[in-house]
């Protein structure tokens, strides 16, 4: 029997869009595809992706476990300082060095870190450090009212960690930062506080937003640790156990999406809304600045590349063990793997560059230098989302979707 000639070519066509759908199945599906299983790497490592989970898991452990002794030490640190004020500048250096570590953790926001809309999350970083939701009003209404000694658990976040911290211990201006109606300016309760009142009060604040940073920290570490809520094996065990994992990929792309926070924060909330690019009807807008208090921002943006290159290149000294440089090489990206890495790098070249002591002070004097800041980093996010998550075949986050800057 002939078969008209339209008809085989109907069937040929749909056997070629079965065959075309079967390929990219297998391409979604880790577990039966190549995706640089068995590639051995320039230093003689087999690249495995249950290696690099490995890898990744590691990497987190290990900069958990740090953070959770530099919270402690800042406890101990501003305890001190409310007990003697010769120990002000010990405390802000503590905090100085348990923001400088929890920047680079701000990158790792997967699993307990991150929001609980995401697979094993628990808002964790928000007790931690909340920031860009930081109210320095609530802190000063906390002031009055002592919150902090009795029922610091009804203090929100906005109010507490990293953030409130900061207020209390760089902030030397004893006014309040409240509207004019506000009810400790309406009330007199704050102009009945003395000067002496309102420096014991904040020190006293401060120990308990410290106490608070350290408890999280500790939560943090206990949610990822083997012997606690051990998330690590739900990342470890990705597509064979994991209750949150079911492939490889799955876990990988996790992995991928806290990377983006380079861009939605880094890049976006970071630098172009102080830089008026967004949100900022003005040509800058200071008051818009992170950490505007300890004058810390630039080093923010700099630890927060560092977080970045530790899973992207490796997590230790000399930034060996695996990363998605390694998969990059294992797939034959070897080139895209360095363009991103020389990315990374070229922020903080252009961090560097900024002559000025904080961004507040070179958004003022050289904006172009904190807009070159911006430029690399646009670089750097342009080169994830255009070639890394194709080349990976790995998901853009949902949180970055939007965004045209």
């Amino acid at each position: 029997m002939n078969i008209p000639w339209r008809k085989r070519v109907i069937a040929a066509l749909v056997l070629i869009g079965l065959n075309v759908y079967a390929c990219n199945e297998a391409s979604n599906e880790p577990e039966e595809s190549a995706n640089g299983e068995g590639v051995t790497l320039p230093d003689g490592t087999v690249f495995t992706r249950s290696a690099l989970l490995e890898s990744f898991g590691t990497c987190i452990m290990s900069e958990l476990e740090a953070f959770d002794v530099q919270a402690r030490a800042f406890v101990e640190a501003v305890n001190a300082a409310a007990e003697d004020s010769s120990q002000d500048s010990a405390a802000r250096e503590a905090w100085n060095a348990t923001i400088d570590r929890w920047q680079e953790l701000e990158v790792l926001q997967f699993g307990p870190a991150g929001r609980s809309t995401i697979p094993g999350g628990q808002d964790l970083r928000n007790t931690i450090y909340a920031w860009p939701l930081v109210n320095s009003c609530a802190v000063d209404g906390h002031v009055v009212a002592q919150t902090y000694v009795d029922n610091a658990a009804e203090i929100q976040n906005n109010a507490n960690g990293l953030g409130a911290s900061e207020y209390l211990l760089f902030n030397s201006d004893l006014s309040n930062t409240c509207a004019g109606d506000d009810d400790i300016n309406v009330s007199g309760s704050w102009d009945a506080l003395s000067d002496d009142d309102i420096t014991t009060r904040r020190a006293a604040y401060a120990v308990a937003a410290a106490q608070t940073v350290s408890d999280g920290a500790a939560a943090l570490f206990n949610a990822w640790s083997p012997t606690g809520e051990n998330f690590l094996a739900e990342l470890t065990e990705a597509g064979s156990g994991s209750r949150y994992y079911g492939k490889k990929r799955v876990a990988i792309n996790a992995v991928s999406d806290a990377l983006f926070y380079i861009e939605w924060a880094t890049k976006d909330n970071k630098l172009a809304r102080p830089l008026g690019l967004i949100g900022c009807e003005d040509a800058f807008c200071v008051d818009l600045v992170e950490s505007v208090y300890g004058r810390r921002s630039l080093e923010h943006l700099k630890n927060n590349v560092i977080g970045f290159r530790k899973i992207f290149t490796g997590c230790g000294a000399n930034n060996e063990g695996l990363g998605f440089d390694d998969y990059l090489y294992a797939v034959g990206q070897e080139d895209l793997a360095a363009d991103i890495d020389q990315a990374a790098l070229g922020i903080i070249d252009a961090i560097d560059a900024i002559d000025e002591e904080d961004m507040v002070t070179a958004l003022v004097d050289d904006l172009q230098s904190v807009s070159d800041v911006h430029g690399a980093a646009t670089q750097l996010t342009d080169l994830l989302r255009n070639q890394f998550l194709a080349v990976l075949n790995l998901e853009l986050p949902q949180l970055v979707q939007s965004d045209n800057d």
